[in-house]
């Protein structure tokens, strides 16, 4: 297929920003041209075909518009064969008047060697989501591999630190039509983190090496405020403060808040470095009296 340039540089940008074990996505937006979808061609055949039609906050923010200007490619919609140095990604008009292809937004080279790798390799499959941090500090989202019982495990990263592994086991809401776990999800409190992760960008991987993020909606950091409040927590989270029991229980359906710590909980194990600090917190030795006042 000949790609029709016809000035493109004037009327489109955009392009793929994100390439996972899963899909390759990215995102095209024009003023005054209407283009619908993008064609991934490999050695002059039609490999795939998706709708530009996905919400993209940032690309709207950035232009100021209404739109839905991104797009996504399932990699494992796949089942021709791909080859690496002859393939190329069509962003197509709506009339069909305009062809004109689009490339990787950075380091093109090193992302088509990472696609390629990915092709050849026993990843595709992997699906997930980092959804964010809640104000209590807790990371949480979601990974699992389609058709697959087995839970896998996702890591954290960051720049010039040791990545994390966490399982993916816990409750997960949301995920019904996909073809996976119903436990896939993942918590980990960043307040037991060491200080070396606070202030820093963080992400999650498919892999150990860091290669493959999940995605993520927006850049994600440790703040010192939540680490300052874990520390002064526990500095008066001492058990012989707590001097009036019944203020709990008046207050509080204890049943809610066991399911409550049990949750807590579950992240803190995800820690193993800091299993020994973390049974001596204030909120393990609450759980155990309230074990105790119900037996």
């Amino acid at each position: 297929m000949k790609v029709n340039m016809r000035k493109s540089i004037s009327f489109l940008e955009g392009g793929i920003d994100f390439i996972s074990p899963t899909k390759i996505s990215g995102w095209v937006f024009s003023n005054k041209i209407n283009f619908t979808e993008v064609r991934l061609i490999s050695n002059q055949e039609l490999i795939s075909r998706v709708d530009i039609d996905e919400e993209r906050e940032d690309v709207v923010k950035k232009f100021g518009v209404k739109c839905t200007p991104g797009f996504s490619i399932n990699l494992m919609n796949i089942t021709k064969e791909i080859n690496i140095d002859d393939m190329s990604f069509i962003a197509m008009s709506f009339d069909g008047k305009y062809d004109v292809e689009i490339s990787f937004l950075t380091k093109p080279k090193t992302n088509l060697k990472k696609l390629d790798k990915i092709l050849k390799s026993g990843l595709i499959g992997l699906d997930g989501h980092f959804d964010g941090i809640t104000q209590e500090g807790i990371l949480h989202g979601w990974a699992a591999k389609v058709n697959q019982d087995k839970p896998i495990s996702v890591w954290l990263c960051s720049k010039n630190t040791n990545p994390i592994e966490v399982k993916c086991n816990q409750e997960h809401g949301g995920l019904e039509n996909l073809k996976i776990i119903q436990n896939c999800g993942f918590l980990l409190d960043s307040n037991y983190l060491d200080d070396v992760w606070i202030d820093k960008e963080i992400w999650f991987t498919f892999d150990e090496k860091g290669e493959y993020r999940l995605p993520q909606e927006k850049i994600i950091k440790i703040s010192k405020e939540l680490i300052k409040q874990k520390d002064d927590q526990f500095k008066s989270n001492d058990l012989s403060e707590i001097k009036d029991y019944q203020f709990i229980e008046k207050n509080y359906n204890i049943e809610e808040l066991e399911n409550q710590l049990e949750i807590i909980s579950s992240s803190i194990k995800n820690i193993n470095y800091l299993e020994k600090d973390i049974k001596r917190s204030f909120f393990y030795r609450l759980k155990k009296i309230l074990k105790s006042r119900n037996n």
